[in-house]
């Protein structure tokens, strides 16, 4: 009998053991895709469906090698870091988005306010890459597009080193930007309930439901279905 209860204690601590380094690798997942501007181009560099990246960033379903790879390689995240927890977030990356930002935030500076951001940043890639910021030109980086100008802009931002408390804002359902895809995706499925059960609603009680919903989906990070909306819809009604 002491020989199955320690076996019992060693499989329960196996158990436990493995589903704490899921929910880790989850967040590291989560960090990772959090670095491009929607979950429709995570998911196109991961190689995978955007519900299969859904599932990866719930624990649904083990990421494989190529997918992390490519996640990695477009997100400017470490490999060994997604994967295992290991080494630096950003291996470097992160000094070298620093610079670009400080690069750039001179070059605004230069050419004085009053212009849109994007005219900005446009005239910025194109000086860079005619090797006109001779001062300002940063090691490594040989050329810069938009999108990657952005990325370092948006890597910059962010600490070498998550730590808790990321961890503990995405456990909350928190994000620094609206994902444009989940919105539209939500938008879709709370009027095809509404339709299905031929309701209409008012446009302010309308955009309450899908904000309620979208709010809903970022917390679990999935679309609501046509029943959960229901609830939802139910939810709201009562509240008034």
């Amino acid at each position: 009998m002491p020989g199955k209860k320690r076996r019992k204690e060693r499989e329960e601590k196996v158990e436990s053991e493995s589903s704490s380094q899921e929910i880790t690798i989850r967040n590291r997942i989560k960090f990772a895709v959090d670095q491009f501007k929607t979950r429709s181009k995570a998911a196109t560099a991961a190689d995978v469906s955007t519900d299969m990246l859904y599932r990866y960033m719930r624990g649904d379903s083990p990421p494989g090698f190529q997918a992390i790879a490519g996640l990695a390689k477009n997100s400017g995240v470490s490999l060994d870091w997604i994967a295992f927890g290991k080494g630096p977030v950003f291996v470097g990356r992160h000094a070298e988005a620093v610079k670009v930002q400080e690069s750039f935030e001179r070059y605004r500076q230069t050419i004085g306010a009053g212009h849109p951001e994007t005219t900005v940043k446009q005239r910025f890639i194109a000086d860079y890459n005619q090797g006109e910021l001779t001062v300002d030109q940063v090691s490594g980086v040989d050329s810069l597009t938009l999108e990657t100008l952005d990325r370092y802009l948006r890597l910059a931002k962010e600490p070498e080193t998550p730590g808790d408390a990321y961890v503990e804002s995405e456990q909350q359902g928190a994000r620094s930007a609206l994902d444009v895809d989940l919105l539209e995706s939500v938008i879709v499925s709370v009027r095809e309930t509404l339709e299905a059960r031929q309701v209409k609603l008012e446009a302010a009680k309308e955009a309450r439901l899908v904000k309620t919903a979208y709010d809903y989906a970022l917390s679990h990070n999935k679309t609501p279905t046509p029943e959960t909306v229901l609830q939802l819809f139910i939810e709201l009604i009562l509240e008034q």
